[in-house]
């Protein structure tokens, strides 16, 4: 039996400093979207990251938004989980003007999701520049159908 997160549409979020990556549930699959450059992650760009993303979730009527954790291989947070709790904290305050404060934005866990989307490009240990943060967003968004909330990392209604 699916869990009753499948079916519902959502958007996946990879979220990086240089590339964010976007995916989309169609039916009970996640679909690649597109890769955002975020140039450095200079304010500018991270501030027009938050728009497109904010812009997606409302276009493609989303009933959540699954935005990649990246935590350490041991489950600890480090810097760049701290730049992405920074993130959704700023995407959360778009999304509830925009969806108001019940629609969810849930973190998840995105250890390994590069390896995987990797492995799927076929250029697992020399990926020669290409980018694949939307192949990751499909992925996390697959893992979160997979094991339904009960790895649930935080989401804007803790």
């Amino acid at each position: 039996m699916p869990p009753p997160t499948a079916g519902l549409k959502s958007l996946g979020v990879d979220y990086g400093l240089i590339h964010t990556g976007i995916a989309v549930t169609i039916g009970y699959e996640s679909q690649p979207v597109t890769v955002l450059s975020n140039h450095n992650g200079k304010h500018n760009t991270t501030h027009l990251i938050h728009t497109i993303v904010d812009t997606y979730l409302v276009n493609s009527n989303a009933h959540r938004c699954v935005l990649g954790l990246p935590l350490e291989r041991n489950g600890t947070e480090g810097r760049q989980s701290e730049l992405t709790r920074e993130f959704a904290s700023r995407l959360l305050v778009g999304v509830v003007e925009r969806l108001g404060p019940e629609f969810p934005v849930v973190l998840w866990d995105e250890r390994f999701t590069s390896m995987e989307a990797a492995s799927r490009l076929g250029i697992l240990g020399n990926p020669n520049g290409e980018r694949m943060d939307d192949v990751s967003a499909s992925v996390i968004l697959e893992d979160y159908y997979k094991r339904g909330s009960q790895r649930q990392q935080g989401t804007n209604t803790d």
